[in-house]
């Protein structure tokens, strides 16, 4: 079998955030090896996330890149961040 879709959940009411950008380039590029970091942050930007800024309140994004679907949205009820990438 293959994988066909992945999701992370980030919680980022720590003092850890910046693991979680991380996290979420590090996944980007696991689904994509071929994008480098400066295309991993325009794909998260189109999302709604400043990675060198990130504010989450608001972000509900939704885009289409090399075939792979990603989504994410920043929960206010449960102070998640949720990243899915489905292919």
């Amino acid at each position: 079998g293959s994988v066909t879709s992945i999701e992370l959940v980030i919680d980022p009411s720590g003092s850890e955030d910046q693991l979680g950008m991380q996290a979420l380039g590090l996944l980007i590029a696991t689904v994509d090896p071929n994008l480098d970091g400066a295309e991993r942050r325009g794909l998260l930007a189109s999302l709604g996330l400043d990675v060198r800024n990130p504010i989450l309140q608001g972000i509900n994004g939704l885009t289409t890149y090399n075939g792979v679907t990603y989504t994410l949205v920043f929960s206010q009820e449960e102070v998640l961040l949720r990243f899915k990438a489905v292919g």
